[in-house]
């Protein structure tokens, strides 16, 4: 778990401090909602979190102010509770869910973002991590990720297709009844070999 450093603390950021950023530069989102946003500042500080590594130029300094907060007990208890934190999120990721394609698909996604992270390489993902990335948030006590709340959605393709090619149906998307940050996941059930 090398990559758990105590990020927050290094930067000097909380999740308070992100709540005020959103209301202190008067943010007015146009197409974006204020989690969506604060989700935005969140992914920034797990970017330059992740990017203090060994070949990092702040390297050796962040390591001397952690060095000199693990003499506190109240800081090293705090890490422990955010490693376990960290640690658990993970396997309850990989325990839940119904276990369709689409979700275990983006839960294998997202453990190997984690494990990267845990490795202290958060900053190495794949290039996958440029798409999947719109599915999952940094915690913001651990930054590890996780995945944004789901819904899960299984149906026969060949009905569906019957459905929105029929003659009454309204085919059309209306995408403000979609809930930004939300996951909505489409499986298809039964065989496609029809």
């Amino acid at each position: 778990m090398a990559g758990l450093v105590p990020a927050i603390y290094i930067f000097g950021h909380s999740p308070a401090n992100i709540n005020n950023a959103v209301q202190y530069t008067g943010a007015v989102p146009m197409a974006k909602s204020d989690a969506a946003i604060r989700r935005r500042l969140r992914f920034g500080l797990f970017a330059a979190a992740a990017d203090i590594t060994p070949e990092n130029a702040d390297y050796e300094k962040s390591q001397e102010r952690v060095k000199r907060w693990e003499k506190n007990a109240g800081f090293r208890q705090l890490m422990k509770r955010r490693r376990q934190r960290a640690s658990h999120l993970n396997a309850a990721y990989q325990l839940n869910g119904p276990s369709l394609f689409a979700d275990v698909y983006v839960r294998n996604f997202l453990l190997e973002f984690n494990n990267r992270v845990f490795k202290g390489r958060g900053n190495e993902q794949p290039t996958s991590f440029n798409i999947m990335r719109s599915f999952v948030t940094p915690d913001e006590e651990t930054f590890v990720l996780n995945l944004l709340d789901e819904n899960f959605f299984q149906f026969n393709l060949l009905d569906y297709l019957d459905f929105i090619t029929s003659a009454g149906s309204d085919s059309r998307i209306n995408c403000e009844e979609f809930d930004d940050l939300k996951i909505y996941e489409l499986n298809s059930a039964g065989s496609l070999r029809k």
